[in-house]
């Protein structure tokens, strides 16, 4: 699937020339310029929710407004598909949990065959966000995969996990990556130890300008919004936005305000912003 519901005119690039200064901005229109003709193709598993989907929903317009033929595509899958990746995404984080059966390496490469065509022929750079699309290299032909640049860009915590512990799952996604030009990863810590030319970009959800970046309505309905909840708006506020599980650490979150000291770490009448 083809997203074609992106929102016009957004972002405006003398919005981010204004926040990033016109001497950085200027370099970046360079770096663009040198791209010109060249066409570039995003593709992940969902459309609405999650970091990926937030980075893209504004990453996207944002290398067009640069003058940047970019597109985004998202892989269509059933529901099983998507409990398989969660393991996934806990096996490559540290957490394995009881392994994977061949039922569900059959249910990711069922889905991986059911979106074969995603990959667009005319796309010169391919960027593949996190594991669930990463199969889809399978499909190209050598003369694909000689003329186009594939990116796998890893979103998640990678954690070393023991030879002895990877099993079938983690030879498929090494055997995968490897096939890939270039791995993106979130921090060098995160790196693995497979034969694929590296690189670092920290996380990004368009600081500047997203939804949860903005200032926040008037104290009257700020106010109000407390009230309907019981809470004290006079009381220190910490919010964390996040799913609720541990790889979001919201227990040391916690534990880190209990840890300080209220009157040294946090104003009396907080700042309300958004933030993530």
């Amino acid at each position: 699937m083809i997203v074609t519901d992106l929102p016009p005119g957004y972002p405006s690039l003398r919005e981010y020339q204004r926040i990033a200064g016109t001497k950085q901005f200027s370099a970046i229109e360079e770096l663009a310029g040198r791209l010109s003709g060249v066409r570039i193709q995003e593709i992940n598993s969902t459309r609405y929710g999650g970091g990926v989907s937030e980075i893209l929903i504004s990453y996207v317009p944002f290398l067009n407004a640069l003058g940047l033929d970019t597109t985004w595509s998202v892989m269509e899958a059933e529901p099983a598909f998507f409990d398989v990746t969660k393991t996934l995404h806990n096996f490559l984080q540290g957490r394995g949990g009881g392994g994977f059966s061949p039922e569900m390496i059959e249910t990711y490469w069922e889905a991986q065959r059911q979106n074969e065509g995603l990959i667009e022929d005319d796309s010169d750079v391919v960027t593949i966000h996190d594991p669930q699309p990463l199969g889809l290299v399978e499909f190209l032909t050598n003369r694909e995969l000689e003329r186009k640049r594939l990116l796998w860009r890893c979103h998640v915590q990678l954690e070393t996990v023991p030879t002895t512990t990877v099993g079938s799952i983690g030879n498929i996604l090494r055997r995968l990556v490897e096939k890939y030009h270039a791995g993106i990863f979130s921090s060098f810590q995160y790196l693995p130890l497979w034969n694929v030319p590296s690189f670092i970009i920290p996380p990004f959800i368009d600081p500047p300008l997203s939804e949860k970046n903005r200032d926040l309505p008037p104290v009257s309905e700020i106010d109000a919004t407390l009230a309907k909840y019981g809470i004290d708006p006079e009381k220190p506020i910490v919010t964390q936005v996040s799913r609720y599980d541990a790889f979001k650490d919201p227990v040391g979150g916690h534990s880190g305000v209990q840890d300080g000291s209220p009157e040294d770490t946090l104003p009396a009448r907080p700042r309300r912003r958004a933030g993530v």
